[in-house]
């Protein structure tokens, strides 16, 4: 029973460990998504006296993806009943050119502001509209998940720290006198610490393999590809090879590590 104990703790603090770390990537693959997402879905309006091109706005203004003109004959035709033919001439004439400017990013409150105020050195252009109110809101959704984020992944990986370090301190005790008996009989730091790499190793590899496959079949729930499809973000999967013997990798440092110092511990106490 306390061999399982001792297991299941090990494991279930590596879980929560690796679980942040896969969370963080994972989220973060969707939040750029969704960033994306808002970018390609915002759009500045421009009015103009005279005829913009690209090359005249980038003077101002870095990192434009595009410009094009917004027609306004569909506008001029539904008036074509309501006026005469020559208030239309008139009309085209004097109405001024609208353009879309989309940027390759999604902008913060600052650098729409900057964006803005850059614009505004064109002469030719009479009007601006950035929408500030929507991309305010907008822009502190998005900050708002990433903090939700972040601080999620923290709390579960300082859980599995204090679980680990918790545990650190039983391994000491259990494994006290162990140490000290194999020590007398002149036995090499390897062997003396043997059974807790044999349980580092084990707890790394079937924790490994709980969070890859729960990270795996993640997007195969419903509620999960509904949120996802709701935001216009495309579903993530863990590769299994890759990303596992990354997790792997991770979690096997972090116990050997955590094993090491125990036995370093033992050490020091025995003198």
């Amino acid at each position: 029973m306390s061999v399982f104990k001792t297991y299941a703790i090990l494991i279930l603090s590596l879980m929560a460990f690796l679980f942040s770390f896969q969370f963080i990537l994972l989220f973060k693959n969707i939040i750029n998504d969704y960033e994306n997402f808002l970018k390609d879905d915002y759009n500045i309006i421009l009015i103009s006296k005279n005829e913009l091109n690209l090359e005249q706005i980038s003077t101002k203004i870095k990192n434009i993806e595009s410009l094009k003109p917004v027609r306004t004959d569909y506008v001029i035709q539904k008036l074509g009943n309501k006026i005469s033919q020559k208030s239309i001439e008139i009309l085209k004439q004097k109405l001024p050119y609208f353009y879309t400017l989309k940027l390759n990013f999604f902008p913060n409150q600052k650098e729409l502001a900057n964006v803005s105020k850059n614009l505004q050195t064109i002469n030719d252009i009479v009007k601006i509209e950035i929408f500030q109110k929507t991309h305010d809101n907008t822009y502190k959704i998005l900050l708002m998940l990433k903090n939700i984020i972040h601080v999620f992944a923290l709390i579960m990986a300082i859980l599995g720290l204090c679980l680990m370090l918790n545990q650190m301190k039983i391994w000491v005790y259990e494994h006290k006198e162990r140490v000290e008996i194999m020590a007398l009989f002149g036995a090499h730091f390897l062997l003396k610490s043997s059974i807790l790499y044999k349980i580092a190793f084990l707890s790394s590899l079937f924790s490994t393999i709980f969070v890859s496959l729960f990270y795996y079949f993640l997007p195969k729930f419903e509620f999960y590809k509904n949120a996802c499809y709701a935001m216009g973000i495309k579903l993530y999967s863990i590769n299994l090879l890759n990303d596992g013997l990354i997790l792997l990798a991770i979690s096997l440092t972090i116990s050997i590590l955590m094993a090491t110092f125990v036995m370093m511990g033992i050490k020091s106490e025995c003198r």
